[in-house]
């Protein structure tokens, strides 16, 4: 679902939309876009009956450094 989302250029995109892309069940796709907004991964805007999710901005940067500090304790291991 964050792979569908990364491609969307920080735009929010419908719940079906989402749905398709990531080739779920809209039961499924449901509870998975509810864990990531709970989570703080996903920003949810509603209008009317629509639902619209993007990345979370700061989500976006947090991950980044979880990657980057992964990557930099990897490479420490390997060195020792």
């Amino acid at each position: 679902m964050n792979s569908a989302l990364d491609d969307a250029d920080g735009r929010a995109r419908p719940a079906g939309e989402l749905t398709m892309i990531a080739g779920l069940s809209p039961s499924a796709a449901s509870g998975h876009l509810a864990r990531l907004t709970e989570g703080g991964l996903l920003a949810l805007e509603v209008s009317g009956r629509h639902r619209y999710y993007r990345m979370d901005r700061h989500a976006r940067y947090r991950r980044g450094d979880r990657a980057r500090q992964s990557r930099a304790g990897e490479r420490a291991a390997a060195c020792a």
